[in-house]
């Protein structure tokens, strides 16, 4: 049975060029799109590797939805229940179905993040679908998958909370705070019984100043880069991926530093934006297109 099938309501030329990216990546049988001809679905579905389904602009009001025998539905259901890599396409930005507009067996997915398919960025972003796919052939469990960054593809992910969030900020300013109280102490020792001339004095409170900065942007950039995680947000539970699904390079890690520090200035703006927007992204999070996840 193939390993890959692609759902979409209509196999119009987008997903038909999908298929054709995924079959260039994984060899002409591993890909089917729809299920016309599987006579047993359910089978179809729990021996397939990953299931995308692409949403359209018309996608929630299909008649699939209401019809609780429709292939369709069966497939998605049975994938769900099974806790098979289930990967919501949006087509050229259309929405992720609310939960109202869901039946109760199909609620889990209105909260799933889809990935980007647009066609005028369809080669890039077919690739990147197909890499992560490529993940999950490669390293199973290992790997992490879209929307789950180290965590098992089987796990069912969701966005962290804002008390988790508020939350892990606060022991990490506490961390931080102790560890600049001690350097203020140090530093000011160091400018009492060495500076011989105020603009001497000035020059040393620079340094502390710079050495505190890089503290802190030092403090984010690693704990990003390796992990996603700060002590916060271990303690918390939470972790911070890229938007992609993918855990944090270097260079991502290093934006959002900088973007944290913004979100900070902006006497923490940049923070309860976190609040009120829909993937529940601070400025920080816009700016390196970075997600904060459950992990437990």
């Amino acid at each position: 049975m193939s390993k890959i099938i692609i759902l979409a309501q209509n196999n119009d030329t987008i997903a038909k060029m999908l298929q054709q990216t995924l079959q260039g990546y994984f060899g002409k049988e591993t890909v089917m799109l729809g299920l016309e001809g599987v006579l047993d679905i359910r089978q179809a579905i729990s021996t397939a590797k990953a299931i995308l389904v692409l949403i359209d602009a018309d996608w929630a009001s299909g008649a699939w939805i209401s019809d609780d025998q429709h292939p369709t539905r069966i497939a998605i259901e049975t994938a769900l229940s099974t806790r098979k890599p289930l990967l919501m396409v949006s087509v050229d930005g259309s929405p992720m179905p609310t939960s109202q507009q869901l039946p109760e067996s199909l609620m889990p997915i209105a909260e799933k993040i889809p990935l980007r398919l647009r066609s005028k960025q369809f080669r890039s972003d077919s690739i990147e679908i197909a890499n992560l796919l490529e993940g999950f052939f490669t390293l199973g469990d290992e790997i992490a998958s879209p929307f789950t960054a180290k965590v098992s593809p089987k796990t069912q992910v969701k966005l962290a909370e804002g008390w988790q969030r508020v939350l892990a900020y606060a022991i990490d300013n506490f961390i931080l705070n102790a560890v600049f109280v001690i350097l203020f102490q140090l530093g000011r020792v160091d400018i009492i019984n060495n500076a011989t001339s105020q603009q001497e004095a000035q020059t040393m409170v620079i340094f502390y100043v710079l050495i505190a900065l890089a503290i802190y942007l030092g403090y984010q950039i690693i704990s990003g880069a390796y992990g996603g995680q700060t002590f916060g947000k271990i303690i918390v539970g939470i972790r911070v991926i890229r938007q992609n699904g993918q855990p944090l390079r270097l260079s991502d890690a290093t934006l959002r530093a900088f973007g944290y520090l913004l979100s900070n200035m902006s006497i923490w703006a940049g923070f309860l934006w976190a609040l009120m927007d829909e993937k529940r992204q601070g400025w920080h999070d816009k700016i390196a297109k970075t997600l904060v996840i459950k992990i437990r």
